[in-house]
């Protein structure tokens, strides 16, 4: 029974398209259609229906009490899933859901609530953003790039037993009997009891908190990355090797529901070959800064690389200024703001990435922040992006001793939701002081 409205299914995956395999419970029978909501970084709520699995065995998810197979499964039709092939021995096959990509990067969460019930039920409680009790949550691990999948393709904990430099089992183990060790760790809140799992070959590949009392996902997810990240932290700075968490699943263990969050991938795109354009030195320096955030696997620094050529074109115009006023010539005056009305937002957008990818509320929600509708470029420098640059900076730029923690979930989160509003201003500043070497294909209304 679905909660909220009863959305179309989503078409399997083509260009432009993420899939995202196993994020749903391990059931080995019939497929049955339920609800799964995705939420944008922004935390906004969308809905797309998806096809899961359910086992013969398992409680039938129309809470009656009985199994399965004695009571639904001769109700539903039993389409076919598609399963992800890789000759990863750290990926199993699994089940295989379809997403959207809208900006190339963007980080999202998939949050599935099997059987979703009316909030007067106790397991309807909460809506699909949690409520106080218990949560699993499992870190997989990856090693930088190295990936254990295709680029479009993802699996859940059940398919995707992760990886890592550091060895933790001196033989190869079958998928069903993997090594473990057992982490004890203590943070503000609290001690921590934590399961670290290798893979086939032996590496250690995922972190696990069995159950952890939260007040939401969230909530769950904050406190056992600040547990995770004591362990992180100090075997990587003894052993010298990178510690990467790839993707990080929080399972409610009173509903079922799984929330994993995800890295979306990049676009592929085609390379229009053209007659070649001068380019100045200025304009390659702010070019090499851009492809330097695309390059790294770090939100934070991401964000300093889109913040610096934002603050080096305002810098950049100051000057041209100085010097116009000096000559006694007209100054340019540049309005730049946010695009106020929905309307607006695709064609502004389509003028700033040659790619045009699928853009809806889901793609678009995280690029038009609530705050920042409207709102001019300075405004939203000066009131939100710098402070959060003034964050990164103090961490690791400013003398004296330590005080701030780049595994600190929340400062985490604000970096992340504002980075894809920061990528289209950095871009619409480049394209609006640099116009005969940038985006000279496209005109301002996304033509």
């Amino acid at each position: 029974m679905t909660l909220w409205q009863k959305p179309a299914l989503i078409p399997s995956r083509s260009d432009g398209r993420a899939s995202a395999s196993g994020l749903l419970p391990r059931g080995a029978a019939s497929s049955y259609n339920r609800t799964d909501y995705v939420f944008s970084a922004t935390g906004n709520l969308e809905t797309a229906q998806v096809q899961m699995k359910i086992g013969r065995n398992d409680p039938c998810p129309c809470d009656s009490g009985k199994k399965y197979k004695t009571c639904c499964l001769s109700k539903v039709a039993s389409p076919q899933l598609s399963h992800v092939g890789t000759d990863s021995p750290r990926v199993r096959p699994g089940p295989r859901i379809s997403i959207d990509v809208g900006l190339g990067g963007t980080d999202f969460q998939v949050v599935a609530i099997p059987g979703m019930h009316p909030p007067d039920l106790p397991r309807g409680r909460g809506g699909p953003g949690g409520m106080p009790g218990n949560y699993k949550v499992i870190f997989i691990l990856g090693r930088p790039g190295y990936p254990l999948l295709p680029e479009r393709e993802f699996v859940g904990s059940h398919h995707n037993h992760g990886t890592s430099h550091v060895i933790i089992s001196s033989r190869t183990t079958s998928a069903g009997k993997r090594s473990e060790i057992k982490i004890n760790t203590r943070t503000a809140d609290g001690d921590f009891e934590l399961t670290g799992f290798a893979n086939e070959s032996g590496f250690l590949g995922t972190i696990v908190a069995e159950s952890v009392f939260a007040q939401d996902a969230r909530d769950a997810r904050s406190k056992v990355s600040r547990a995770v990240a004591v362990s992180l932290n100090d075997w990587s700075t003894d052993l010298d090797v990178p510690l990467y968490v790839e993707q990080t699943e929080t399972l409610d263990l009173r509903t079922g529901g799984s929330y994993t969050d995800i890295r979306g991938p990049h676009h592929e795109v085609k390379l229009h070959t053209r007659d070649p354009k001068p380019v100045t030195a200025e304009f390659l320096l702010h070019a090499s800064l851009y492809r330097e955030a695309l390059n790294s696997n770090t939100r934070r620094y991401q964000f300093l690389c889109f913040y610096k050529i934002i603050e080096a074109i305002h810098a950049r115009r100051k000057r041209l200024m100085a010097e116009s006023k000096a000559r006694r010539e007209a100054v340019r005056s540049i309005i730049e703001r946010v695009p106020s009305y929905e309307h607006e937002r695709i064609p502004w957008l389509n003028a700033l990435f040659p790619l045009h990818p699928v853009w809806n509320s889901r793609t678009l929600s995280p690029i038009f922040l609530p705050e920042a509708v409207g709102k001019k470029f300075r405004r939203i420098i000066d009131e939100y992006l710098r402070p959060l640059r003034n964050g990164i900076a103090h961490s690791v730029l400013d003398e004296g001793e330590l005080v701030l923690s780049p595994d600190d979930p929340l400062d985490v989160y604000k970096i992340t939701r504002w980075l894809p509003l920061t990528k289209c201003i950095a871009r619409r500043m480049m394209k609006n002081e640099f116009p005969s070497e940038f985006l000279t294909d496209l005109n301002d209304d996304g033509s």
